[in-house]
C-alpha cells in the first residue's frame, strides 16, 4: 500500500487482497485497474458502477426484475400501486415467517458470515417502518419501538432516537411489533390518494430520516425496497442454516 499524504486518497498497488472482506465501507469513486476479480461477490448500492467501460447497474436492475418480478410491484407510482405493494410485502414474508417459526429457537438468532440473524433482520424492518412510515409519512416525532435495530451508521444516534443500547427480544415479540406496524401501513394505504402521495413529507423534527424534500411516495418506496432486500438476505441465510430452500 502506498500511504496517503494529507488529503490524497489511499492507493493500493501490487497488493494481495485475496479473500479479504470489506463491510460497511465507502468505495465511492474508487478505481480498480488491471484487477483480477474472479469469484468476487459484491452486495450494496452500485449505481454508476462501470466494468470495462460498461455501466452495469441498469443491467443488474433489469436482471433482478426479471428474476424477481415482485420488485416492479414494490416500486409503486400511485395509490393503487401502494396498495398492491403492501399486499406484495405480506405475500413475500408470510411463508418465510411461517417457516422460521417452525425452526428451533437458536437458528432464528444465528448469524451467517456476520450478517444479521433472522430476528435481527425483522428488528431492523421495525426500525425502517418506524422511520420511513411513522416518522417520515405520518409525522410522528418519536415513533421508535425498543425492539427496533438501527443500521451501523446510526449506532451513535441510538440515545437521541430513544432506543436502548442492548435488547434481545424473542421472535414472537418482534413479530407482534412488526404486525402492528404493517396493520397501520395497510390501513393508511387503503385510503391514501394520489394527491397525498405527491405531497412533500411532513417536517417532523430531527429524528431519522432527517427532513428532506422527498415526497410521501418516495418515502414509502424506500420502505418497500428495504422489505425486498432484507427478505432476500433473510431467506439466503436461513437456507444456509437449514441446508435447504426457504419459502
Amino acid at each position: 500500500m502506498v500511504g496517503a499524504v494529507d488529503s490524497d486518497p489511499p492507493r493500493f498497488e501490487h497488493t494481495e487482497l485475496r479473500d479479504a472482506v470489506f463491510r460497511d465501507v465507502d468505495l465511492s469513486g474508487a478505481k480498480f485497474i488491471d484487477a483480477f476479480m474472479p469469484g468476487v461477490s459484491i452486495s450494496g448500492f452500485v449505481g454508476g458502477l462501470t466494468v470495462n467501460g460498461v455501466e452495469v447497474w441498469p443491467l443488474i436492475e433489469a436482471e433482478l426484475d426479471r428474476l424477481h418480478p415482485e420488485r416492479v410491484t414494490l416500486r409503486p407510482d400511485d395509490a393503487d400501486g401502494v396498495r398492491a405493494a403492501v399486499a406484495a410485502v405480506h405475500a413475500l414474508w408470510a411463508p418465510t415467517v411461517e417457516f422460521a417459526r417452525s425452526l428451533k429457537a437458536p437458528l432464528v438468532d444465528e448469524r451467517v458470515d456476520g450478517e444479521w440473524s433472522f430476528v435481527e433482520t425483522l428488528r431492523h424492518l421495525v426500525f425502517v417502518a418506524d422511520g420511513w412510515f411513522l416518522h417520515a409519512v405520518l409525522g410522528e416525532t418519536q415513533p421508535y419501538d425498543r425492539v427496533g435495530l438501527v443500521p451501523p451508521f446510526l449506532d451513535a444516534q441510538k440515545d437521541a432516537l430513544g432506543l436502548p443500547v442492548a435488547v434481545a427480544p424473542r421472535l414472537d415479540e418482534v413479530l407482534a411489533v412488526r404486525a402492528a406496524r404493517m396493520v397501520r401501513l395497510a390501513s393508511y394505504a387503503a385510503s391514501v390518494s394520489d394527491d397525498q402521495l405527491a405531497e412533500p413529507r411532513p417536517d417532523a423534527g430531527a429524528a431519522y430520516p432527517p427532513s428532506s424534500d422527498d415526497t410521501v411516495l418516495q418515502c414509502l418506496r424506500v420502505l418497500f425496497d428495504e422489505e425486498w432486500w432484507h427478505h432476500r438476505y433473510a431467506t439466503r441465510d436461513l437456507a444456509v442454516l437449514t441446508g435447504g430452500a426457504v419459502p
